[in-house]
């Protein structure tokens, strides 16, 4: 609340247009825990003409972190998709894992493969809370071929998820895929 005070009183309105102004209420709202206003924030950043280069890519990660536990916390309490009737939960989860892996694949060298340890860890977190979604329909499913359905769909979620956390072990000079988890809880 003081946040939003102070950026009506004092922001001037050209100012809430900056693509690096957003990016760092994109930060500072996913510090705070407000994931709808952090997803409005970067989204305003990453897809403004950012003339100056003041928006990383690291943006863009923490934009699909953002959208999966945003998701998560959608499809967990039942709720509806945000006001401005965005995707639903699972689907906000799906377009963070494509995101990251439509970033892997942009900045990946021809047919060389792709070693970043914060970006593994955020891929593995991501098919991590899907399965947490597809666990849920599991327990929700009333005939038996739903819940086969949804425990197969969760299966293969965690081996997902499983397979971008050790997707850099063993690497020299990437770092500690876990080490980075920490960032993405």
């Amino acid at each position: 609340a003081a946040l939003e005070g102070l950026l009506k009183k004092r922001a001037q309105p050209g100012w809430l247009q900056a693509p690096g102004l957003q990016s760092a209420l994109g930060a500072t709202w996913l510090d705070l825990g407000q994931f709808d206003k952090a997803r409005a924030a970067l989204l305003a950043a990453v897809q403004s003409e950012d003339r100056e280069g003041t928006v990383p890519i690291h943006d863009l990660e923490s934009l699909a972190n953002v959208e999966a536990r945003l998701g998560e916390r959608q499809a967990s309490a039942d709720a509806a998709p945000t006001a401005q009737a965005g995707p639903t939960g699972e689907a906000l989860i799906r377009l963070a894992i494509g995101r990251l892996q439509t970033l892997d694949r942009l900045v990946a060298a021809e047919g060389g493969s792709l070693h970043n340890p914060e970006r593994s860890a955020l891929l593995g977190s991501a098919y991590k809370r899907l399965a947490s979604v597809q666990a849920r329909a599991v327990l929700l499913a009333g005939q038996a071929k739903a819940r086969q359905d949804a425990s197969s769909a969760m299966r293969d979620s965690l081996q997902q998820s499983l397979q971008a956390y050790g997707r850099d072990e063993g690497h020299p000079g990437t770092g500690d895929a876990t080490a980075h988890h920490q960032h993405v809880e």
